[in-house]
């Protein structure tokens, strides 16, 4: 049986030939060897050549090795699947020292498994428990609260000296036996139940997928890509690999620049930054032009057409992408163009997009399915849920004999093809909208084209309410998702009234880039299919 709708537009394929490697870790590699004294990452004031990223991931690699066997830890191969699942986790702030831990970990032959700072202490445990992580890699400070972790600790400051005195040489393939199949990093979603799941990546929808993002956007050397999104969030997957891949320079926001709310803008065009990757919220806050950017990607939300009118520049490129994390950041692109309607558009390079009904059937051109993804993008599983895996991960009787390796994955969003062949987002009464709350402390509600955040803190002994309108929009409708936010509170922002007693610290407006909304329909969960040949 295969799918009735154009093979052109469901199925996109690789547009460049695979070399040999299929690490992710060694698109990093091939640009340290071919243009060592380039600068990788710029943070602040201080910066890293792809030579010193390299000498240093090096170290940590070998260093994390060595604390790994002295800790008696060996490979895991039985609980997740059929490659290797080494995990280190790794929980830092924003810092040089970010990439280096990445690299590291992946050159060390682990799986990184993102954590951040400002989590809650139960939620930290929880991942380093759930994720059976064999390592925490971390600040002296941070590792103070975690002291229980059973796993060995190292710490980049505390433990630099160490580091530095290991081999800056690579590591062989033969040494470390990374393979393909092996997990590359595991992120944590929040989950429909509030349950934090862990998305297993393995290194091959890991390099598929950077590979065909830069199929898509075109990035190259003399490229500045600003890296805005935490590590734990696929969103910094793009955004890191855009540039390593290229050999082009990584913009890291310091913690200033990710809480820069409007001034954001500004801060752009003072690091000359041309690929900016956010979420439509943030893009909505920035007020001013930021003339340098040439590549302008949304992702995460549902962009607004005025949102593309107010960007739209000559020379600029706006794509739209769509996918959930299960498919490796995203799976669809589509070219946005001021006066032309908005869509999530085609299928990603080595992807492939069916609309389906409820009994996995394709539905006609026109008519509204829900989406399924396949192809090289689409993940393992979840971490010590094979119940749900195996739920989602169902079978895929569309998968073409060349590709019965790849998984393919059906999402409770609801589109239609229409006659451009491009898929058409379809909203619906039922539809509502919620917020997945990334980084900040605040409760949020959200409406179709507003986001209100409140948050209540003890100041000088005194209780400060806060409720701040996060996206202009229309008033909030009926059946807006609420979070925590007091009755009298929700009565005056679904009513367009918006008061605030003073905004305290804990709520800070540049926080809003944090915000990914994403949608939700009652009905069942959404299935991950996968080859019958499996």
């Amino acid at each position: 049986m295969t799918p009735t709708l154009p093979i052109d537009v469901e199925v996109q394929t690789d547009p460049c030939q695979a070399p040999t490697a299929r690490l992710l870790h060694q698109l990093f590699e091939r640009q340290a060897d071919a243009r060592p004294q380039s600068t990788a990452v710029v943070f602040g004031r201080n910066e890293a050549t792809y030579a010193g990223l390299e000498r240093s991931a090096n170290r940590l690699a070998r260093y994390l090795r060595r604390r790994r066997a002295e800790q008696g830890f060996s490979e895991v191969r039985q609980a997740h699947g059929p490659g290797r699942s080494r995990m280190v986790a790794m929980m830092l702030p924003r810092s040089l020292d970010a990439y280096t831990t990445l690299l590291g970990i992946l050159k060390s032959g682990a799986a990184y498994v993102p954590i951040d700072p400002e989590y809650p202490p139960e939620r930290v445990a929880y991942i380093l428990q759930d994720s059976g992580a064999q390592a925490l890699v971390t600040t002296a400070e941070l590792a103070r609260s975690h002291a229980a972790f059973p796993g060995a600790v190292i710490r980049v400051d505390a433990d630099g000296q160490a580091i530095a005195a290991e081999s800056s040489a690579r590591l062989s393939l033969d040494e470390v036996g990374t393979e393909p199949r092996d997990l590359c990093y595991v992120i944590y979603t929040s989950g429909s139940t509030g349950r934090p799941k862990g998305v297993m990546v393995e290194h091959r929808n890991a390099w598929h997928f950077v590979r065909a993002e830069s199929a898509v956007y075109r990035v190259g050397p003399e490229d500045r890509v600003y890296q805005g999104a935490p590590l734990c969030f696929d969103l910094s997957v793009e955004e890191i690999w855009l540039a390593f891949l290229a050999g082009a320079t990584l913009v890291a926001a310091t913690p200033e620049m990710a809480h820069a709310g409007p001034d954001l803008s500004r801060r752009l065009t003072e690091h000359s930054v041309t690929v900016f990757s956010c979420v439509p919220t943030l893009l909505s806050m920035l007020t001013e032009d930021a003339p340098t950017v040439r590549l302008l990607i949304h992702g995460g939300e549902t962009c607004p057409d005025q949102l593309v009118a107010r960007w739209a520049r000559p020379g600029r490129r706006i794509v739209n992408t769509y996918g959930p994390t299960e498919t490796t950041v995203i799976a669809t692109y589509a070219e946005l163009n001021s006066g032309k309607p908005v869509t999530i558009g085609r299928a990603v390079p080595g992807y492939r997009v069916y609309l389906l009904d409820d009994k996995l059937r394709p539905v006609p051109r026109g008519e509204v399915g829900e989406i399924s993804i396949g192809g090289a993008g689409v993940a393992r599983g979840y971490v010590g849920l094979p119940e749900e895996t195996l739920k989602r991960f169902v079978p895929d009787p569309f998968a073409p004999p060349v590709s019965l390796e790849w998984d393919l994955t059906e999402i409770d969003d609801r589109v239609a093809l229409n006659d451009d062949c491009v898929l058409q987002t379809h909203l619906f009464e039922d539809r509502v909208l919620k917020a997945s709350r990334l980084q900040i402390g605040a409760d949020c509600a959200v409406g179709a084209d507003s986001v209100v955040l409140y948050d209540s803190v003890m100041e000088d002994g005194a209780r400060l309410d806060a409720l701040s309108l996060l996206m202009k929009g229309e008033t909030l409708p009926a059946g807006t998702v609420w979070a925590g936010i007091p009755a009298e509170w929700q009565d005056r922002a679904g009513a367009g009234i918006l008061e605030t007693t003073r905004e305290p610290s804990a709520l800070r407006r540049g926080d809003s880039a944090a915000l990914r909304l994403t949608s939700a329909r009652p009905g069942p969960s959404p299935d991950i299919l996968v080859p019958l040949a499996e």
